[in-house]
This record gives structure tokens, sequence and C-alpha cells, in this order.
């Protein structure tokens, strides 16, 4: 490789540390465990024999103790999982021998700290050796990971991607960290034979050939040969590397799909730059069943329907009431009432042949996605007992969506099969609704109307009121004759006045990192809306280490920017994108600015938020009264918690999603009433201040006229952009980059916190503020 490059070996705690230059001889291998290969059992030139090659796998015994390396990309965006990711790996019981850390030359000092703390734990006897590979910029990753594999020590290699496990079953992480010993590349992702997209095989452990495998996979260094040696940058991509495989092997084949992959983690394989589009599901093609009763909740539903057909996803209808299918073109075929072809078959009016025909349905079509909305209770129960006792549909993900959500569904039709499949429960990820209240009860009044009129598409959420020592008896008796239909409800009842700003700080704390909190004070108001904008936005964007950085979803529309030092100012987004020359201005954006006019806080951020609000509240090394971000007018909010938060922010880098509807329209607006931060004024001026605040919401469309669109996927391409899409703004609501943000507040931490080296764990306000931990 052109240039300097050089290892650095990390030993375990009892080893020394020290550099090798690169090129020094690999240390022999053992001879690589002999395993039969399928074509031992035909003869030459014969076509593939799949059930030899299963049979193989199954009877192969495993690899030695100590007979694997793992080789861990690095990059910018996976460097703060970095611990996390080797934990994850060193914490299962495996045949791990070492772990190669394959790392671009600038990240070589930060990653050198991250194994330097992890390997000065008491635990890091047990650690396998950890080593540090530089590389260089303008090559491949494959190139890069077989330069690296070209050094290793043992006979097997599991190559990963900056994912490291995350995504995988347990199922599938033992078998690629205690592998079979088989002459070809396994793992669960890759391209399978005369398959025309990549393929993510169910947790089932039978095989099938592949053209070419993607990481995570396990190779043994044998397959390779003499390739190794003379590798050259023409192989860049992973397919290219299933073809260098495939012409040594008499199968011709580049390895065999087995276990099972998340596609939220998936790549572009087949171009080296190519990017995602992550509402088309990764190229992948998901079967969806959907149950209903009538040709009324067909309608209604349509939209959803026809949109997942349009982006190449398998649907079948399933018609619980019997209909005569003759009678109007509801019989396994076209459908003549939809703007689409959807297949409806109707269930058969026999008790006797209902369960038969549903499980022979199921079991045929293996759907990865079950919608239920009939209100038959037989069918429901029908529907538990076939999937419960069929292995193969027990990885469904199943729905109850009820029939008055149908028609307001249309939004989800736009997301990508790894949005539906993030968790075999839909109602995961879970947001808590927190209402901060004290003596106003008819803005209480109005926004419990307006939460009880949303549409929760069959999902369960906790309700919390937290009321103020002051809250008056008006206020109380409303909270206690509330009933909440859609979870739990919670009331809390300070006994010591405490201010706006523990009021809402203090409102909710995440119980895990599926737990959102969706931040409510009195006076504001909700879209009937709302949730599927939060959903979808949370669906789409959290849980990634490329979107760490979103701290929440607001439901209110900028129309100010409050920031400026010169004062509140009037905002527009679309036309601000229209003058920076964007090609949408319609694009919802990312912006630093917290919401407090009805917003979703992230588990993590919030977490972190509270950890920083008590390092700044006990002044440990910074002044109630300091200034940490220069010239924003927050400075001044000295009982805000948002002030605080802007800190945060901006010193992180964070930002939050907003909409970006037509004419400021909104799913939640702001009635700007007396209170704590809105104080008495003159009545124009009142009033004037009012209009600035108060948005039009996103109101329900017509149910009786199914084909009208909720509004809701009135975005560039009808969906939510791509993240890398997504405009930037900084604290004044000037276009910037995240790229640009994030250097600013290291720079300002550097200079206020006095840090000598950057944060290295994310969510960590003591890492933050450079603070040691205890």
């Amino acid at each position: 490789m052109a240039g300097l490059c050089y290892w650095i070996l990390l030993a375990r705690k009892d080893q020394s540390l020290a550099s090798h230059a690169q090129g020094i001889p690999a240390r022999p291998r053992d001879k690589v465990a002999e395993a039969q290969s399928p074509s031992t059992l035909q003869s030459n030139g014969s076509s593939f024999d799949e059930d030899a090659w299963i049979s193989v796998f199954n009877a192969a015994t495993l690899v030695p103790k100590h007979s694997v390396t793992a080789v861990l990309p690095v990059n910018a965006a996976s460097l703060p999982l970095l611990r996390e990711c080797l934990l994850d790996l060193f914490r299962s019981r495996s045949a791990l021998k070492e772990t190669i850390l394959l790392t671009p030359a600038g990240l070589i000092l930060e990653t050198r700290k991250v194994v330097l703390e992890l390997t000065s734990t008491s635990h890091a006897r047990s650690y396998p050796e950890l080593s540090i590979h530089c590389i260089w910029n303008g090559s491949s990753e494959v190139y890069d990971m077989l330069d690296a594999i070209s050094d290793a020590s043992t006979d097997w290699i599991l190559v990963l991607d900056e994912h490291g496990l995350r995504g995988l079953d347990s199922q599938t992480k033992d078998l690629l960290l205690n592998p079979k010993a088989v002459p070809l590349p396994f793992g669960p992702k890759g391209r399978a034979l005369h398959a025309g997209n990549l393929t993510y095989l169910g947790l089932s452990l039978a095989s099938r050939p592949a053209a070419f495998l993607s990481p995570p996979m396990v190779v043994s260094a044998s397959v390779l040969g003499p390739e190794v040696s003379i590798i050259t940058p023409s192989v860049r991509t992973w397919e290219a590397l299933g073809e260098l495989i495939s012409r040594s092997q008499l199968d011709s084949f580049g390895g065999f799909l087995v276990g099972h992959a998340d596609s939220a983690f998936s790549d572009a394989l087949l171009e080296p730059t190519a990017q995602v589009d992550l509402s088309k599901a990764a190229g992948d093609m998901g079967h969806f069943l959907v149950i209903l009763d009538t040709r009324a909740d067909l309608l209604s539903f349509s939209s959803a329907l026809c949109r997942l057909q349009e982006e190449s996803h398998l649907v079948k209808v399933l018609l619980s009431q019997g209909l005569d299918p003759s009678s109007d073109g509801l019989g396994g075929g076209a459908q003549s009432i939809l703007s689409c072809d959807i297949t409806v078959d109707v269930l058969s009016e026999r008790v006797s042949e209902e369960s038969v025909q549903l499980s022979k349905m199921l079991l045929s079509f293996r759907p990865l996605i079950i919608i239920n909305s009939s209100d038959d209770i037989r069918l429901a129960g029908e529907l538990r007992v076939v999937l419960r006792r069929n292995i193969a549909l027990q990885e469904a993900t199943v729905i109850r969506l009820f029939k008055d959500d149908l028609p307001f569904s249309d939004w989800m039709g736009a997301l990508s099969l790894q949005e539906w499949k993030r968790s075999p429960d839909w109602n995961v990820p879970r947001i808590d609704i927190n209402v901060i209240t004290n003596d106003r009860p008819a803005s209480l009044a109005r926004l419990l109307r307006s939460l009880q009129r949303a549409r929760y598409y069959g999902d369960s959420l906790d309700l919390r009121v937290n009321m103020d020592s002051s809250a008056d008896d008006e206020t109380k008796a409303l909270v206690s004759h509330y009933h909440w239909p859609h979870g739990k409800t919670f009331v809390h009842h300070r006994i010591i006045h405490g201010g706006l700003l523990p009021a809402v700080v203090e409102s909710w704390y995440p119980v895990h990192n599926d737990s959102y909190g969706l931040i409510l004070e009195d006076d504001v108001e909700l879209s009937p809306l709302f949730y599927a904008w939060a959903k979808m936005a949370i669906l789409r964007y959290s849980g990634d280490i490329d979107t760490s950085r979103l701290f929440g979803v607001s439901l209110y529309q900028q129309k100010t920017i409050e920031l400026k030092p010169e004062g509140r100012r009037p905002f527009n987004a679309r036309s601000l994108f229209l003058r920076e020359g964007l090609q949408h201005t319609d694009t919802p954006y990312l912006s630093q600015i917290p919401c407090s006019w009805g917003a979703v806080y992230f588990p993590e951020h919030w977490r972190e938020f509270h950890d920083y609000l008590s390092f700044r509240l006990s002044e440990l090394r910074l002044s109630i009264s300091d200034d940490v971000i220069p010239t924003l007018r927050s400075n001044h909010w000295t009982k805000s918690w948002k002030k605080y938060f802007i800190e945060l922010s901006y010193l992180r880098g964070y930002v939050m999603l907003y909409p970006n509807y037509d004419n400021f329209t909104s799913l939640s607006t702001n009635h700007l009433e007396i209170g704590s931060h809105v104080k008495d004024t003159p009545k124009e001026l009142y009033e004037q201040k009012k209009r600035l605040f108060n948005l039009p919401l996103l109101l329900l469309p017509d149910s009786d006229n199914p084909a009208v669109s909720t509004g809701i996927l009135e975005l560039p391409g009808r969906a939510l952009p791509l993240w890398s899409k997504l405009p930037v703004l900084d604290h004044q609501g000037s276009v910037t980059s995240l790229d640009g943000i994030v250097e600013k507040g290291s720079i300002q931490r550097s200079r206020i916190f006095h840090c000598s080296q950057p944060p290295l764990t994310l969510y960590d306000a003591r890492d933050l503020t450079c603070i040691a931990t205890p």
C-alpha cells in the first residue's frame, strides 16, 4: 500500500504495548480445519446440490477456540459507539483470538484512546487482543478489509461492517462468533444466486447459495488463498470479492446465506459510493397481509395499500365478512374498486373452515407484516393460534389497527420495511404524554380535548399530568374526572412551588431507550394527526449512529426566530430555502432550537440534559451566571429550561426535526395565554403577539371520501427525506451543516471547559463537560 501505514498492537492489560511496521511476515498459520465440501459429493461439472451443502453445514464441527480474527471498520460516525460495539463482541462466548480495528489515519488517536480506556479495566484480561490497522483515503472498503485480513494470525476471519453485531439476533451472533468449520464464506446478508435484490434470511439456519456476501460474514483464510498476497485495487465491492471466490470453487458460488440480518443496518453493496434510499427499505420487498371486515374498510385503507404496492411490496387483503366475490370483483384478483390491483380473498363463512383457510394463507404467503383491522374476536384468536403454532411465522410483526384510523393511514404506505419491522411490537418505540399545568383549567381542557380527538393507530400511550403546588380546585377536579382511553393515567402534584423549569424538566424521565417523551404545556393545542407525524419521524430517523445528533421531533412550525441578539424576527423556512437555492423548499428541516410548544424528546438526549442541567445548577466548574454560548438572547432566560437545552444543543451539535407544511400548517399551536412566560400586557400588543404564535392545525380530511389525503405526505417524494438530504439550521436560523455546528460546538466546549480532547462518549454530560469519571 502506498505511503507509510503501521499496526498499533494493543494487547490485553497484562501484555506490552508495541508497534510493528507493516510488512513484517504474518505469523505462520495452523493448518485450516478440514471440512468436506459439497464439491466432493458430486462429480466435477455437475450442478450445485443444495441439499448436499446443507448436509455439510449441519454436520460441520465448530472451529477451535482462539481461531477467529474479527475485523471491524471504524469511521467518524461509528467512533462514539466503538466501545459499546467492542463490548458486544467481547461479552459473548466466542472463538475470537484478536480484533483488528480498520481505522482511517485521521482517527487513529481517537480510536487508540477508546481502546486504551477499554483495556485498562479489570475485565480486559478476558478480552481478545486488539490492534489498529490504519487505512488511507482513496481505497475501497473491500480492498482495505482484504489488506488487513492478509496480516491476521488465525485461520478464520469474522468480517464486520462499522455496526459490528448490531441488528443481529442472538442465534446469528452465536453462529458468527462460534463459526462452523466450512470451506466457504457464510453470513446473513448478501445476494442469493439468481436473485435480483439483496436477500435477508429469516431466523432459520438453513442455508442458501449466494452470488456474494456482505458483512457480517465468516470466511476461511484458506478460501482467499494466494489472492491475498496479490491484492489489487480492482477488488472494490463485495460482489467482486464473491466473483473472485466463486472462480476458485467447482460449485461457482461466492458463499451461502445463513442466519438473520436486520435490514436497518444494510449498506449499498454494488457501488462503493452508492446511497441507500431509506424509503425503499434497502431493496427489500415485504409481504403484507391486511385483514379487514368489509369493502368499505378496503376503500378506507386503499391509499396505504396502493402506496405499499407502488413501493414494490406484495400485498394481500383478507376480508373477514362473507361477501360474494362474483358480485363485486372481490375474488383473488384485480380490484376494480381501487386505483391499484390488490389480491383480495374472502374468508369462509363456515367456522370449521376458517382456521384451515387462515393457516394455509399464512404459511403459503409468509407475511412479514400482518395488519388486522377486523372486529371479529374469534378471527383474532385464530390468528394468534396459527402464529404461535408455526415457528416460520413467529417473526411477523402484527399490528392492530382500529377501523376509525383506516381513512387517515395514508402515511403508513410510505414506511419502509425496516420501519415496519423496527420492533416485533408495533407499539415500540413508545411515546409517553406529559402535560404541565397549574391554574388554567380552560386551557387544560382544550389540550385534553385535542389529545382525545387525535388518531393513535392502535398504539398505547400513557398520560402523565403534572400539576404545580398552586393548582386551583377547578384544575384538580378536571384532572380527577378525566378518562384517558389509550393507556394508563398518572397524576403528579408538587407540594413546593418550583416554577416552570423543574416542572418541565422533571415531568418525564425515560424508562429505557424505546421511551420517548411528548412534553406539553397546557396552552398548547394539537392536530388530530400529530401522532402520525411523530411516529413516522421516529421510525425514520431514530436509533441509528448517523442520526445520533437528533434530539427530538417538533410538532410546531417555526414562524419566528427568538435567539438573535437584536431580538425576535419573523421566519419562513420555505422563503429561506428558496433564497438558498434548495431543490425542495417544502422539505422538513433540522434546527438546533428546542421547541417548547409541542415536541417529542428522545430518551438518550433527555437523560443527558438532566445530567447537564444538574452540572450547571451545581456550579461545579462554571458559575450559573456565565454565558456558555456567545451572543444568543437565551443567555438572559435565567428561569427557562430552554436556556440550558440550547447550551447543550450548541455544545453537542444537536438538532431537532421541524415540519415545513404550506401556510405554516402545524401539528401543534400555542395560544399564548397568561402564565409563567406571558405576563399581562396591553390587549392590542397581546393580540399582535398571539397572531405571531397561533398557527393553523392540520385537520382530519372528510372520512367519507377515502381518496382524500391527510396532508401528512405533502413532502418531497411523498415521504420523509433521507437524513443526509435534510437542511440544517443553526440557532439563529441560518443554513449550515451538521459538520459545521459540531465543529463550532467543539471549539466552544474547549474554550469554556478547557477540554484537551474531543468527547468520546455519546450522551455523556460528564464527558461533554470534561469532568473525570469517579
